[in-house]
């Protein structure tokens, strides 16, 4: 009795395919990674038949050949998980870094622009800082010419009081002042 063992593709047998088997295991390359083109070859294993009516003799060889087979199977699974577990390792660093310089990149954008709109920031609180100072010089300097407009007034009304004008009677012109009356006070609420 002849037992029936699929044959064992191990690494060196995937990157040189006998005459055999040449174009199969070239379609699984193609279409499948390293790993399922081992996991079909796991699925094809046969195990040899123990016949009963066989010879002890012949049972234990078959029965060897049985745990040959099953030692080359635990030996690929073993190495396919190998092979896996430094896959994911492997993934996991990659992913990690991925993450770490991706996060960094971030940081960094984030500094650059919170930098830049610090600046900004400052610049218009600057800016705001100057109008204000501007806008309280303009205001001193109205008030000041509405104080000399006002003293010109008077010198007026007593000019015409002193040489007097018997054809026109001068009114006040206090309605004149009231209308060009602005607050004295620099507007300080913007802040």
């Amino acid at each position: 009795m002849t037992a029936k063992v699929a044959p064992f593709l191990d690494e060196s047998d995937l990157n040189n395919p006998t005459e055999n088997n040449n174009m199969e295991i070239e379609n699984e390359r193609q279409s499948s990674t390293k790993f399922d083109i081992s996991t079909k070859q796991m699925a094809k294993t046969v195990y040899p038949i123990i016949n009963n009516n066989a010879s002890v003799k012949i049972r234990l060889s078959t029965l060897e050949s049985t745990i040959e087979v099953q030692n080359d199977y635990n030996l690929l699974t073993l190495d396919s998980f190998g092979n896996l577990a430094d896959n994911l390792r492997s993934a996991d660093v990659n992913l990690q870094d991925l993450l770490r310089q991706t996060q960094d990149h971030f940081t960094n954008v984030i500094a650059s622009l919170k930098k830049e709109y610090d600046h900004k920031f400052e610049l218009q609180a600057t800016e705001n800082k100057r109008l204000q100072n501007n806008i309280a010089s303009l205001k001193a300097e109205s008030n000041q010419t509405k104080r000399r407009l006002h003293i010109t007034v008077e010198k007026l009304k007593k000019l015409k009081s002193d040489f007097g004008d018997p054809d026109e009677p001068f009114d006040d012109d206090s309605s004149l002042l009231s209308t060009t009356m602005l607050p004295t006070r620099p507007n300080t609420s913007m802040f």
